[in-house]
């Protein structure tokens, strides 16, 4: 009974957040329960790959704990399909990331029950649940010391709007990838370096322990966790340095040790692959592609600094799926002024208002400088994917609820029917704003955008070809594809049996299948075997007319 009445507003926030997101759940029923296909769902399949894979064949353990992503077989191996090191026995493994967000999966999906559409979507769920009840703590946390013991209506309205912003209804329902992971674990960053700034802790060590552990986790998962630790590590060695306060020195030494470890464990892992220069050389040649940096022709898609149309693709993300947050945003912002000057002109600021706060602005810029810094150094991935926007998310909803916060303590020391006034206000208009990005959510991700012929194709190919032969479409790759086939696919533009026999040769193959497709819609397989460098029909199949 004392814990409850000890934390009854913790309680209250963690039951009305539970029920919001029960809410959000319902709102996303179909789109959960169904096949994997539709938009940027590429890189769900592509975390299932590579998880089925281990599951299939030994685990993790199997493949030293790194992201593989082709199935065994001659048919199979050898190929350079979504990038990455080739090991000396034809697989193919992904390196652009830490290996945390698969593994993640892997092992939580197997309590789940095993490698699945529907375990991998709960598995996102429960993240983006997380997610928000984290941003509901920070923000508390960074509440002026007089309003501790008080309800946390500004990190309830942070929650809620993560929770329903149309974006993260799809980016946090159906996709899974190192970019939704990194979320909780970026935030819990947060909350620990708030928690030893105020000095709120029973044990240092303890502390110092979860710091280490957390940024460990985030830097194995993403960049932006490695950024995180890189300046908050950077912030307790300059604070150490400025007020000649040695404690500060063992934060930053945990946070560096920590990101240190998972930035040395991830290389020492890929370097295994097939050694450190050819580790080198695929990053390298990566990060050309996806930074931004390079000339516009090295870029992909085209989309570099000096490239204003990749501007514009970088905005109309975010305003497609969190325009409501800037709404939110604004109006707090407007609110504030008015406030502002209504206090300025009722009365004398007393001791509460004027105390000094530095946690939200410590707190806004630790935030703000990695995602910064994620943007300019991964520009062009940011431009391609619009999921990236979810870095973005987060920090605007914790800005307007510390604006939010804000205006209601001020209003309320006015008068404290002002101050309910304007809180049942904006809850109010939050109340509609999500309402209305449930609504769009509906709209804009309906079941008939699922392409269920190319899944179809999928399973035939599943059934048709074995391991030992190599598969052609005439489709664009897609990850799903690979998935629901079981085997990796090399697409190429027509039935060019010139190229079928480069293909073939290219990848090793003897025997190959090449899937001819109308649209997405399977029309043929005709078989091929490569001998003495001659290639032969071995058979045909027609499946549609």
């Amino acid at each position: 009974m004392n814990f409850i009445k000890k934390h009854k507003f913790f309680l209250i926030g963690l039951i009305s957040i539970l029920l919001l997101f029960r809410i959000s759940v319902s709102v996303r029923s179909a789109n959960l329960n169904s096949e994997v296909g539709r938009y940027h769902e590429w890189i769900t399949a592509h975390t299932l790959l590579t998880c089925q894979i281990w599951e299939e064949n030994g685990g993790p353990s199997a493949y030293n704990f790194n992201p593989v992503y082709t199935y065994p077989g001659e048919g199979n191996g050898h190929r350079d399909v979504l990038g990455g090191v080739t090991a000396k026995n034809g697989d193919v493994y992904y390196v652009s990331y830490p290996p945390f967000t698969f593994l993640f999966n892997y092992y939580v999906s197997e309590l789940l029950g095993g490698q699945s559409v529907a375990n991998i979507r709960n598995v996102s769920i429960l993240v983006h649940f997380v997610t928000a009840l984290l941003i509901f703590l920070l923000v508390g946390m960074v509440r002026p010391s007089t309003s501790q013991n008080t309800f946390n209506f500004p990190g309830l309205i942070a929650a809620t709007i993560y929770i329903f912003v149309e974006g993260n209804l799809w980016f946090h329902g159906n996709l899974f990838f190192v970019d939704m992971l990194v979320q909780p674990l970026f935030i819990g960053g947060m909350i620990l370096t708030i928690k030893y700034l105020k000095n709120d802790f029973k044990r240092k060590w303890v502390l110092l322990a979860s710091l280490f552990f957390v940024f460990f986790l985030a830097s194995y998962t993403e960049w932006l966790g490695l950024l995180s630790a890189f300046f908050t590590g950077l912030f307790f060695l300059l604070k150490a340095i400025l007020s000649k306060n040695k404690t500060h020195l063992l934060p930053f030494l945990s946070i560096g040790l920590g990101a240190s470890l998972a930035l040395g464990l991830t290389v020492f892992q890929y370097s295994t692959i097939n050694g450190w220069e050819q580790l080198k050389a695929v990053s390298q040649n990566k990060y050309n592609e996806r930074s931004g940096h390079t000339a516009t022709i090295d870029s992909a898609k085209e989309n570099n600094l000096s490239n204003p149309e990749s501007f514009e693709t970088l905005t109309e993300h975010l305003d497609d799926s969190h325009y409501s947050i800037a709404d939110c945003l604004v109006l707090c912002l407007t609110m504030c002024i008015f406030v502002a000057v209504a206090y300025r002109f009722t009365k004398e600021p007393n001791h509460e208002i004027t105390q000094k706060n530095y946690l939200p602005g410590i707190l806004l810029g630790l935030l703000f400088i990695p995602i910064i810094a994620h943007y300019l150094l991964f520009y062009n991935f940011n431009v391609l994917h619009s999921f990236g926007s979810l870095k973005i998310v987060a920090v605007t909803v914790v800005l307007t609820a510390i604006v939010f916060d804000y205006v209601y303590r001020r209003a309320t020391k006015m008068n404290q029917n002002l101050g309910l006034t304007l809180l049942l206000f904006f809850g109010i208009l939050i109340g509609l704003k999500m309402n209305e990005e449930a609504v769009n959510y509906t709209l804009e991700y309906p079941l008939e955008k699922l392409d269920l012929d190319l899944i179809e194709s999928a399973k035939i190919i599943k059934k048709y070809s074995n391991p030992a032969t190599a598969v052609m479409t005439n489709v664009p790759l897609s990850p799903e594809q690979m998935y629901y086939a079981h085997h990796s696919i090399s697409p190429i533009s027509g039935h060019d049996t010139m190229v079928i026999h480069d293909v073939l040769k290219m990848r090793r193959n003897n025997t190959g299948d090449y899937y001819h497709h109308n649209g997405s819609k399977l029309m043929t397989l005709t078989r091929y075997e490569l001998r003495d460098n001659k290639l032969s029909i071995l058979d045909t199949f027609v499946f549609a007319k």
